[in-house]
């Protein structure tokens, strides 16, 4: 597979190949524990595995495979075979991209989570298709990761 990733906006109207999933409960990645070593879940739907995420982004393309960054209940249990890692960690375990990438999902995260009102008017944000961005659509403020 290629690790060239191409960053997106607009996630697909629907996926029909399994994609890469970068899920987060708190600060921690989620890990399938491979034969050899850890990696990232690779499915059409993360609910697959039993997990209904609080929040979700879309990140674009990574060796072909659509990318989705979630951020999972704390206290969801993990499935067997799971484990939870610190981002660091992550680093020699996987490709250097998705390491990286690993930190690019975290902080879409992140701002998604700290940027749904508005700073000086209080009013929920929403986001924009055209750009990675919230707006506010009372005062107009625009809010980028």
């Amino acid at each position: 597979m290629s690790d060239s990733y191409i960053p997106l906006i607009t996630p697909p109207e629907s996926v029909t190949e399994p994609a890469l999933w970068f899920a987060f409960r708190k600060t921690e990645i989620l890990v399938v524990n491979g034969a050899d070593c850890p990696t990232l879940p690779c499915c059409l739907d993360i609910s697959e595995h039993g997990f209904a995420p609080v929040r979700n982004q879309y990140l674009g393309l990574y060796g072909g495979k659509h990318c989705y960054a979630v951020e999972i209940q704390e206290s969801q249990p993990l499935p067997e075979g799971w484990a939870a890692l610190g981002l660091r960690d992550l680093f020699g375990l996987v490709e250097t991209t998705l390491a990286v990438l690993s930190g690019r999902a975290w902080q879409l995260l992140e701002w998604d989570r700290n940027y749904q009102y508005c700073s000086p008017c209080g009013t929920p944000t929403r986001l924009r298709t055209d750009e990675r961005s919230r707006t506010c659509p009372s005062c107009g403020l625009t809010s980028y990761p």
